[in-house]
């Protein structure tokens, strides 16, 4: 929490608008309260995770807290108001929060080298990682993430069957209305 925010103060005063749009979409695709017996996350709502935050009472979570969570946990360390494609931000940030920031800054890493540019597959984006993002057309380097994500989604899978139940949500999640 920032301490030049006022005690009980919402985020929400402080955040970007292109957050705003983007946590606006995530909690469209996110939800309210689930508990899904396959899912091994646990206990969700808004798309936090029990796992994710074992001493949070996720059935008291609201869409403050939600937000609070998303911009300081998920947010800001992608750097996502640093993209310039807002969508391709959003895609970041969707991913990043359902499969973890590390694994989305890797997949989007994957994505640039895939596409004929080093860059190191670290897990963490930086400077670095911005300045060869905002290098590419907005088309082509999010085509190109949507790829990869679904190639991570197609490994869990294949290493954990159980999880098929979940696919073609995955995959409607990433390309939106389109079929997956």
């Amino acid at each position: 929490m920032r301490e030049d925010r006022a005690e009980g103060e919402a985020v929400t005063a402080y955040v970007t608008g292109r957050f705003r749009r983007c946590m606006d979409k995530l909690l469209t695709l996110e939800g309210g309260y689930v508990n899904h017996k396959s899912d091994k996350g646990g206990e969700t709502k808004f798309g936090i995770s029990k796992r994710s935050y074992p001493t949070l009472n996720i059935a008291a979570l609201t869409r403050d807290d939600a937000t609070q969570i998303y911009h300081r946990d998920y947010w800001s360390p992608l750097h996502l108001d640093e993209f310039a494609s807002e969508e391709l931000a959003s895609a970041v940030f969707d991913m990043g929060v359902n499969a973890g920031i590390g694994r989305a800054a890797k997949l989007l890493q994957t994505s640039v080298n895939n596409l004929g540019k080093p860059l190191s597959v670290d897990g963490h984006i930086g400077r670095a990682t911005v300045a060869m993002v905002n290098s590419f057309p907005e088309e082509l380097l999010l085509d190109e993430f949507k790829t990869e994500c679904c190639r991570h989604y197609d490994r869990i899978v294949a290493n954990d069957p159980t999880q098929a139940v979940f696919l073609k949500g995955w995959k409607r999640r990433i390309y939106g209305s389109e079929e997956a």
